[in-house]
C-alpha cells in the first residue's frame, strides 16, 4: 500500500468506549482528521517581506496581471490571498518531501 501524496492524517484518533456487557473497551468511530499536507500549508510562514522578492514571479505563477491596488482593492486582496495560497502548498510539499527524505 503506497503513502497518500498528502502525508496522511496529521492528527488522527479513535473515539473509544466501553462495550457495556462485557466492559472491553472498543474503537466506535475513527477520524483522519486533516491531511499533512493541508497543516504544514497553514502553518507556513509567509509575511509581507517575502512578497518583494517573488513579485517579479507572481505573473508567471498565476498566470494573470495583478489588479492594480488603488483600481480594485478586492481583486488586489484575492490575487495575492491565492498567490499566498500556492506558495504555501508549494512550501508545504517541500516539507512533505524533506520528511520522507529524513527517514
Amino acid at each position: 500500500m503506497s503513502e497518500p501524496k498528502d502525508g496522511g492524517p496529521a492528527f488522527p484518533f479513535d473515539w473509544k468506549d466501553f462495550q457495556p456487557t462485557t466492559g472491553e473497551q472498543v474503537v466506535r468511530e475513527q477520524f483522519s482528521g486533516m491531511a499533512l499536507r493541508e497543516w504544514f500549508a497553514g502553518q507556513v510562514e509567509f509575511g509581507q517581506n517575502d512578497y518583494p522578492t517573488v513579485c517579479a514571479s507572481m505573473k508567471k505563477l498565476m498566470g494573470e496581471d495583478c489588479p492594480k491596488q488603488n483600481e480594485d482593492f478586492i481583486g488586489y486582496l484575492r490575487y495575492h490571498a491565492r498567490f499566498e495560497a500556492i506558495v504555501r502548498y508549494i512550501k508545504a510539499d517541500a516539507l512533505l518531501a524533506a520528511r520522507k527524505e529524513d527517514r
